[in-house]
């Protein structure tokens, strides 16, 4: 499994905490330590996966006000930095108990949680 995340999940977790304000460009770069044009390239990606992002010329970018998207970045914030938990956030999965299966298969690191904003086959505790 890749340990490494993409430009994309990192720009969002960028976004996601700086929800006060925009995020320049040059900084985004930097935070990532990838180029502008990659985080421009993160930034449509991310719109196309239906993120609401603004872009302001000589201001950056932002998540839009009033976003209330499920990302790991969001949960991450109402959790102690201590807790060390590694989130994957899927805006929809089959199971997330089965998701989490296969990760674990493919060699997952331990403390990995999967949250998904819809399930389409997951099941109760008795199987219903």
């Amino acid at each position: 499994m890749r340990n490494e995340r993409s430009t994309r999940e990192r720009l969002l977790e960028l976004l996601e905490g700086g929800r006060d304000g925009f995020l320049s460009g040059e900084q985004a770069a930097a935070a990532l330590g990838v180029s502008r044009a990659a985080v421009w390239k993160a930034a449509a990606a991310l719109r196309r996966d239906g993120y609401p992002i603004e872009a302001a010329t000589n201001r950056g970018y932002r998540l839009a006000a009033g976003t209330d998207l499920l990302t790991a970045g969001g949960i991450k914030r109402l959790l102690p930095e201590s807790c060390g938990l590694q989130l994957r956030v899927l805006p929809e999965v089959s199971s997330t108990n089965d998701e989490l299966k296969k990760l674990a298969a493919e060699g997952a690191p331990q403390g990995l949680a999967v949250v998904a904003g819809a399930q389409t086959g997951g099941r109760g505790r008795w199987g219903r």
